[in-house]
């Protein structure tokens, strides 16, 4: 069978505390229940897959029983490589039908914890906020508690804030037809957004 593949894009800070941005690319095949991290150290790795997996199973998400692949491409240095978590979970929904593909357009940082909930990275809402505007991104998905952050760092460019990957149904579903239905299918803009009033991103779009 022909595997499901998604991608996303994230950024890390390398020795030097510049920010560089890196391809994460997920693909679900059917076969022997596996889930791989390739680009990070084993250590690293696990970390992350325990992280993701708790996260979106806490949130009444179902686990595939399928082999999942993660690249991410180039190979980061060690800082903030836990950032990647939400660019992750955002790649493997999209690949597995329950995130809409638009949000592999843009730039997505954020630690996970195991309750689902998304992490503050200060360090990365700054200086990916900057690399953000130099290559002309027009939006960041970033940690909700950091959006006040990115919005001024970039002059005023969209940061798209999640502070959860718990799905809500009826958050904004006339922005979103497969959030309005019976099944659970997520979009970003379904995703609460700690106490944000902005537009839902696919109205604005």
């Amino acid at each position: 069978m022909t595997a499901q593949t998604a991608q996303s894009k994230s950024y890390f800070v390398d020795d030097a505390d510049q920010v560089r941005q890196v391809k994460i690319d997920v693909s679900v095949r059917r076969g022997l229940p596996s889930f791989k991290i390739n680009g990070l150290s084993e250590y690293e790795g696990r970390q992350a897959r325990e992280r993701v997996r708790a996260a979106l199973v806490n949130n009444g998400f179902e686990f595939p029983l399928e082999r999942i692949t993660v690249e991410i491409t180039p190979r980061p240095e060690r800082r903030y490589t836990c950032c990647f978590d939400l660019a992750i979970a955002a790649a493997m929904l999209v690949a597995l039908g329950e995130l809409d593909a638009w949000v592999q357009e843009w730039p997505i940082y954020g630690e996970m914890g195991p309750d689902g909930s998304v992490r503050s990275a200060p360090v990365l809402a700054v200086l990916g906020a900057l690399e953000g505007r130099e290559r002309g991104d027009a939006a960041i998905v970033c940690p909700a508690v950091d959006a006040s952050l990115v919005r001024t760092v970039t002059g005023g460019a969209r940061a798209i804030p999640v502070a959860s990957t718990r799905c809500r149904k009826n958050w904004r579903a006339r922005c979103c037809r497969r959030c309005s239905g019976s099944s659970r299918r997520a979009c970003l803009c379904c995703w609460p957004m700690a106490a944000t009033t902005s537009p839902c991103p696919i109205a604005r779009s």
